[in-house]
Order: structure tokens, then C-alpha cells, then sequence
């Protein structure tokens, strides 16, 4: 897998492309979290997912991913839109979000962007 990170006009773009592993996660994690170091206020984001054209990973990694993130000291409370072209994607963000038990993130998931991007802009 590979990801760009992108500041866009009021969120951070994560575009996540390629074969998506546990390991791919591991990797993501901090450079996500490091969004949040040092500013005043932590960024809401837009994750681009559609053009993973696999994904390899398991219940215990999405686990994981939101044990994690639970342990996460966010400075505010951020929208995390994550846009999915297929159900395998979308199953694995439903997964995520039914673990997350982090009361300052809050995910949706969409498959159009102009939908995703009205929500973070609400």
C-alpha cells in the first residue's frame, strides 16, 4: 500500500491506494496521529479509499487500529469521512467504527465525495 497525505481547505486528504496489509496499517497510524502533534486544533479528515485494490487485513488489525486510536488524546473532537468504492471496504470501516471508542472521532463512510465532503464541511 501507499498513502499521500494532502492538506486541502479545512481537512487533511489521506489517499490510501494499492494492497492494503496489516502492515500498511501499523504504518498509517502514526503518520495520521502526527497530524494532530503540536497544533491547536486537530484537522478533520477526508480518507480515500477507493483505489485500494486489495485489502489483506484481519478482524484483529482493524482491532488493532482502534485500540489505538481509542488511546488517541485528540485536542478536539475531529470528522473522519472515509470514501469506499466496494463492500469489503466498506465492511472493514464499518468494523473500525463499531470498535472505535474514541468520543472525539467520529467516522462516516460514503461512497461519493461531494457527500463526504458536505458532511465535513457541516
Amino acid at each position: 500500500m501507499s498513502f499521500a497525505i494532502v492538506q486541502e481547505e479545512g481537512y487533511i486528504r489521506i489517499h490510501v491506494y494499492g494492497l492494503l496489509t496489516s502492515r500498511d496499517l501499523v504504518e498509517l497510524f502514526p503518520a495520521d496521529a502526527a497530524l494532530d502533534a503540536g497544533g491547536e486544533k486537530a484537522p478533520d479528515r477526508l480518507t480515500d479509499l477507493r483505489d485500494v485494490t486489495e485489502v489483506q487485513i484481519r478482524f484483529a488489525d482493524v482491532e488493532w487500529y482502534a485500540q489505538a486510536s481509542r488511546s488517541r488524546e485528540l485536542p478536539n473532537a475531529i470528522r473522519a469521512a472515509v470514501l469506499v468504492r466496494n463492500a469489503v471496504q466498506s465492511g472493514m470501516v464499518h468494523m473500525f467504527r463499531t470498535l472505535n471508542e474514541n468520543p472525539r472521532l467520529v467516522v462516516e463512510i460514503f461512497e461519493d465525495e461531494a457527500a463526504a465532503l458536505a458532511w465535513l464541511r457541516k
